[in-house]
């Protein structure tokens, strides 16, 4: 154990794992916006959500659809900070309005919906049509002798 080698810690090094570990935090921040977002359409038609959140959700959609914006989004990161802070604030101010149970099931029908998006595009056996044939250009006998 005596013998093992000292490694130096570098300033380069110590700055490259600050980076990385700041990096990581800013991604899952904005894997959280993202998710964020999904949850306003379910929002927008829950009986249950207050007016007030509701126009803060239609606000928040609105001006991200919108052509005219404070910083346009064709420019290249900015423009797309700008839609992900207002969409931020927006679901800030909506928890505060929104109560928590609902919330909750908002939550679960847009993460639901995203599944259901997802598993919609692949299609099982039962799903092809009648006239599907596999490419049966090399068929593979059960007799065949190596």
């Amino acid at each position: 154990m005596a013998n093992q080698p000292v490694v130096p810690v570098t300033a380069a090094a110590v700055e490259k794992s600050c980076f990385r570990a700041r990096l990581a935090n800013w991604k899952r921040g904005f894997v959280s916006v993202l998710c964020e977002a999904r949850v306003l359409p379910a929002l927008l038609s829950h009986p249950r959500v207050p007016w007030r959140a509701k126009a803060v959700a239609g606000c928040a959609a609105a001006y991200v659809v919108s052509p005219v914006q404070l910083i346009p989004t064709f420019i290249p990161v900015i423009g797309q900070l700008d839609d992900l802070t207002v969409i931020y604030f927006g679901m800030k101010i909506i928890r505060k309005f929104t109560p928590p149970t609902v919330l909750e099931e908002c939550d679960a029908r847009a993460t639901f919906t995203d599944l259901f998006r997802r598993r919609r595009h692949t299609r099982s056996v039962a799903d092809r049509p009648a006239s599907y044939t596999p490419n049966m250009a090399h068929p593979v006998s059960s007799d065949s002798s190596l």
